[in-house]
């Protein structure tokens, strides 16, 4: 392996055509090779993930949003390797692929909703609750919610789960002593008992929610195409249940999902078997503060992204140089996250799009 991969940087790994081919046509060989590189140097994941966020930024039509961290000759020449790794042989001019996001995702979802109507219409499979209840070796405990309201239950290691109506958990008899695992069909919103010794495992329609203690929401119905878990505080780990037993999901699989924190959400589409890690759909204020009262009067719009990602713990990017001398005067108090992120961008002439989690801004000036 190249030493010098040890001090790259997310632009680095762009233009290592290792790297890039590897992105674009992974095989068993060129994952095992990157695998065993990210094993030995985890200390450069981020800057791994960031490269690949980089790319699919590209693939999504963020040029903007790139060529923060790239030069427009090399987004040129990812754009022409992703076209030929994608079988097109016409010419594509870069200005063609600054498509708006927010179309690919109404076009995204329309087709999600009418081939997944078809999917759930011709397939009814039977529920991945009753498969886990039938396979509870000693008797069980089961709640069922069949109000029109949320019903708050305490589970016996002192958890708190707000239970919603249409919807049922279950869990063995030996909870909290050897394990804490429970099954849900529905939604529910948990607070777990923090306990480093017995990680807290919520299985639903294929999905695995891990944590050690903290607040957040699984929404899993069975008529339902997606699974989602979003997090309303800490850090919760989710991925895809494993084939064969619950001892290889804890030991092995565990640390290969998704890494969700607070104000973000993973959806599992159950038909793809793919996760798509997003923003809550109003994301909320984390911890109450005194400072910043988002009251601004002439101040840098680097303060300003600041204190957002400090209140909300979201990360924004931004291009620093074309914004090093925006200010803002305004009132953000009474804003939602949303709202302010559109008053923010309406000043300095500015976009945003909400990708993988992160707020990034396309655009602007001062000018």
């Amino acid at each position: 392996m190249k030493a010098v991969y040890n001090t790259y940087t997310s632009s680095d790994f762009l233009t290592d055509d290792a790297f890039v081919g590897h992105q674009l046509s992974p095989t068993q060989a060129t994952s095992n090779y990157w695998q065993a590189w990210l094993d030995s140097k985890p200390e450069n994941l981020a800057e791994w993930e960031h490269a690949i966020y980089l790319l699919d930024a590209i693939r999504l039509g963020l040029n903007d949003y790139a060529s923060t961290y790239l030069s427009e000759e090399v987004i040129e020449e990812l754009l022409t390797r992703i076209k030929n790794t994608n079988g097109n042989t016409e010419p594509v001019p870069v200005k063609k692929l600054h498509i708006s996001l927010k179309w690919l995702v109404a076009a995204s979802i329309l087709i999600a909703t009418v081939t997944g109507s078809f999917f759930w219409k011709s397939n009814h499979q039977k529920s991945d609750y009753n498969v886990h209840v039938a396979q509870l070796k000693s008797e069980f405990m089961e709640k069922v919610n069949t109000s029109a309201k949320v019903e708050i239950i305490v589970l016996p290691d002192s958890t708190t789960v707000a239970l919603f109506p249409a919807s049922k958990l279950s869990y063995g008899q030996d909870f909290n002593t050897t394990h804490r695992t429970i099954y849900l069909s529905g939604e529910a919103s948990f607070d777990v008992k923090r306990n480093i010794k017995k990680p807290f495992l919520v299985y639903a329609n294929k999905v695995v929610t891990k944590v050690l203690g903290t607040q957040f929401v699984v929404r899993a119905y069975d008529n339902e195409m997606d699974v989602k878990v979003n997090v309303k505080s800490g850090q919760v780990s989710v991925f895809r249940e494993a084939v064969d037993d619950t001892k290889e999901i804890v030991s092995k699989k565990s640390n290969k999902g998704l890494l969700l924190l607070p104000n973000q959400q993973a959806v599992f589409s159950r038909k793809s078997e793919e996760f798509n890690k997003t923003l809550v759909e109003k994301p909320e204020i984390l911890i109450p503060i005194e400072e910043p009262t988002f009251v601004y009067d002439e101040v840098a719009i680097s303060k300003v992204f600041r204190d957002i990602e400090t209140a909300y713990g979201i990360t924004i990017r931004y291009n620093q140089e074309s914004l090093a001398g925006c200010q803002l005067s305004a009132s953000l108090n009474r804003e939602s996250f949303d709202q302010k992120l559109d008053i923010i961008c309406k000043t300095v002439k500015a976009s945003y799009q909400k990708f993988d989690g992160q707020i990034i801004i396309n655009g602007g000036s001062c000018e």
